[in-house]
């Protein structure tokens, strides 16, 4: 018998809902169950989001929540089925922890909500305030890449998701809030271009993933009125500091993606789907498995190599956009990675021959990792047999 997603529901027990942030607005953000939710002080409120239940413009919600999905088969029991099977879902999230399905706005994720980051600041007297959850690591994707389902077929919820969202205690039109949304949108890009967060679905650098959720939620009652946005505004700025900084929170708290685990050359090159596998393939190594685990420690730890792996990633970037033409980036980028290598393996005439006559980016690439892994054997090798030796 499987299990689907009716049945976890009906056997999940309501606990008690704890506070876990009260902004000075009267807005609050609370933990209940796979729920992480923002309930409103009044009815003075409003909702644009882009959430797949009660989404677009909301008048005086109640709510707002983001619930983490269920996971395994009960959570593939609702893939590629009708919108109402997943409203009705959200239905039944949103009773479970005593909120109302008609007045409540819902987004979802498979980040677990403990890892939301949570945010506040200030700007020329407009509080603004986010909860973020974030995780790309199997659904992130760019702007423009290959689609990866037909919404006119089937509604298609893939785990891996960014959900912001953002509380202006400020009355903003509707152009405004649209334009919050926006700003809020391009900071969430903004941040992983920063961490080179890479698509799956493509070889570019993520834009985001292909499920992500915005909600903004504004006071139509409060005496500060924004009735234009533009990014260039004190407003939009402090969206972009807040949104940086907590969504780079949240994806390291869900999935230790940050600026240190992003510099890993063998992070940076998957996204062109190249892997330690088909690096190590490249060279028939004279070592043992233990001293080669230890030099692939090393190179994945390796800054410089990061370095020249990031300049030459870029370049393939902008063959691929047209900017630079195939021959003048593959000499390039053999150049920039034949400067990191400078170790016993160019001394090898079979290697050195080899990487001069590479054809393309992504074969120098592989090359000159595996070479690099070679002169890092080579050295712990010494060194190992130097000790023995003493």
């Amino acid at each position: 018998m499987v299990i689907d997603w009716e049945d976890v529901i009906a056997a999940e027990k309501k606990e008690e809902r704890r506070t876990i942030r009260e902004f000075p607005c009267g807005v609050s953000v609370h933990r209940q169950n796979r729920s992480l939710i923002v309930t409103l002080p009044s009815k003075n409120w409003r909702a644009l989001s882009t959430g797949n239940f009660n989404g677009g413009f909301m008048s005086s919600p109640s709510a707002v929540f983001n619930t983490t999905s269920l996971g395994g088969t009960a959570e593939y029991s609702m893939m590629g089925k009708p919108k109402e099977i997943h409203n009705r879902y959200s239905k039944e999230c949103a009773k479970l922890v005593g909120l109302d399905p008609s007045s409540t706005v819902g987004l979802g994720t498979a980040a677990h909500m403990d890892n939301a980051a949570i945010c506040s600041t200030e700007s020329n007297g407009i509080e603004i305030s986010m909860a973020i959850t974030g995780g790309i690591m199997i659904n992130g994707g760019r702007a423009g890449d290959p689609a990866s389902y037909d919404e006119m077929e089937r509604t298609y919820n893939k785990n891996g998701t960014i959900v912001i969202i953002l509380i202006i205690n400020a009355d903003l039109s509707d152009s405004a809030l649209m334009g919050a949304m926006m700003t809020a949108t391009e900071a969430k890009s903004r941040t992983l271009l920063k961490l080179m967060g890479k698509s799956l679905y493509s070889n570019g650098i993520a834009t985001g993933s292909g499920t992500d959720q915005v909600a903004v939620l504004c006071n139509k009652k409060s005496r500060n009125k924004v009735i234009e946005h533009s990014n260039g505004s004190e407003l939009a700025k402090a969206i972009r500091g807040c949104v940086e900084k907590t969504l780079a929170k949240a994806l390291d708290d869900q999935t230790m993606m940050n600026t240190e685990t992003q510099c890993n050359p063998y992070v940076m090159i998957s996204r062109h789907k190249i892997s330690e596998l088909n690096c190590h393939d490249e060279i028939r190594y004279p070592f043992k498995m233990k001293i080669l685990q230890k030099a692939l420690k090393q190179t994945s730890e390796d800054a410089k190599a990061a370095a020249a792996v990031s300049g030459a990633l870029h370049i393939m970037d902008e063959m691929e956009w047209g900017l630079i033409p195939p021959d003048a980036g593959t000499l390039a980028c053999r150049e920039i990675l034949r400067t990191s290598l400078r170790g016993p393996s160019m001394e090898d005439p079979v290697l050195k021959k080899r990487f001069d006559m590479t054809e393309t980016p992504a074969e120098t690439i592989r090359l000159a990792m595996a070479m690099i892994l070679f002169d890092k054997a080579v050295e712990i090798g010494r060194k190992e047999a130097a000790e023995g030796s003493a």
